[in-house]
């Protein structure tokens, strides 16, 4: 294109527009008044980009020092950038001229690179809020695993905030054995999440073993600070706790159906979202686990009738204590189940648990029934529905 033909092209383009975007748009690679060519990328993926000085000068601090200052390229009519990926180069230099940007999830990385390269603050600001935007419960895991090269802090929260409400969930998707150790140690700094120092442990043992051999050997290599991570830093839940009262029961005849096996309702007018159970467990080994089960059933009397039993959710845990003489607290932790108001439910452990006689909830809208007022709760773990 000559001269003569791009200022055609603009006068044609601002006769049916008054629009300064549309206007600088054009002006994107158009040799009209261009007074620099950066010649971007390698190869077959050269390209050469008429640009114009003022604008690069402007967005760029490292444009605005060469083109200021006693370097050759000052003087210089062409200018090459190797090792700069072409085409997100040109959605950089896009922004640059419109403020507009095909940015997407595939190239949020290369923009943010070529952007901190090349002292691009503006286009920063423009992926980070598109991160952010972007960040949803299904691809949380991805997004924070991206943003370990744009590092934005404010999409790190937010990522977080998804996780640590509901880690469970995402501990059971593959795709976290494929995060790097920099987003799993972020998730295992995280001083309120909803899970055990024992689920933080099991993640990291399956993420270790997850990969080729190179991979294995690498994650070989953080695995030692991970590990030291989960067990040094202090973390509380991100729930509410419902306590349940009464009385343990040190009746060594009474059935074992009783140890492992309670039903409740939820007598509130909303559902709440379990996230965990805090069991009474007395056992003569320091260190045990347990899985406690929790299924729907049909009736609510259930000792002489089970009805139709379907399991909803598992949950597990794993207890370490030097006094087994005394009944202890073992948390559970699981992803975060719905329970609907009047329905029934069952909670099975696999292991016998301490009985706790006359179970009860003071609670000033949740109302929880038990079956015969017998329970082996400590608390529920739990989030309101407009958590």
């Amino acid at each position: 294109m000559n001269d003569s033909s791009d200022m055609d092209s603009l006068h044609t383009m601002m006769g049916s527009t008054d629009s300064m975007i549309s206007y600088r748009t054009n002006m994107i690679n158009n040799q009209f008044m261009s007074d620099i060519v950066l010649i971007v990328g390698t190869g077959d993926a050269k390209q050469r980009v008429f640009c114009h000085k003022l604008f690069l000068i402007s967005a760029s601090k490292y444009f605005a020092t060469m083109f200021s200052s006693s370097f050759k390229e000052t003087s210089m009519n062409e200018i090459t950038l190797e090792d700069t990926d072409s085409t997100c180069f040109s959605e950089i230099l896009r922004f640059v001229y419109s403020t507009r940007m095909n940015i997407t999830l595939e190239n949020v990385q290369e923009i943010c690179k070529l952007s901190e390269r090349y002292l691009f603050p503006d286009v920063l600001v423009h992926a980070s809020e598109f991160l952010l935007k972007s960040v949803t419960e299904k691809n949380v895991l991805r997004i924070l695993q991206l943003n370990r090269r744009c590092k934005f802090e404010n999409v790190d929260a937010r990522c977080l905030d998804i996780i640590t409400r509901n880690p469970i969930l995402y501990f059971k998707e593959e795709s976290i054995t494929s995060l790097d150790p920099d987003s799993l140690e972020l998730i295992f700094k995280a001083r309120r999440i909803n899970c055990s120092d024992y689920q933080l442990l099991e993640v990291l043992e399956k993420w270790k073993k997850d990969g080729d051999v190179d991979l294995i050997q690498s994650k070989a290599k953080a695995e030692t600070n991970l590990k030291a991570i989960i067990e040094n830093t202090p973390r509380s839940v991100r729930c509410n706790t419902l306590h349940v009262f009464g009385s343990l029961s040190n009746d060594d005849n009474e059935l074992d159906y009783h140890k492992s096996c309670m039903d409740f309702r939820i007598n509130s007018k909303n559902p709440i979202f379990l996230l965990g159970l805090g069991m009474y467990f007395k056992s003569k080994l320091k260190k045990f686990s347990v899985c406690a089960k929790i299924s729907t059933c049909d009736y609510f009397h259930s000792f002489s009738r089970f009805g139709n039993i379907q399991h909803v959710v598992t949950a597990s845990g794993e207890f370490s204590t030097e006094n087994s003489d005394t009944a202890n607290i073992l948390d559970v932790f699981l992803p975060c189940t719905k329970l609907l108001p009047q329905q029934c439910y069952r909670i099975t452990s696999s292991q016998d648990a301490v009985s706790l006689d006359a179970a009860s909830c003071m609670h000033d809208e949740i109302k929880v029934e038990f079956d015969q007022d017998r329970s082996f709760l400590a608390y529920f773990l739990y989030m309101d529905c407009n958590d």
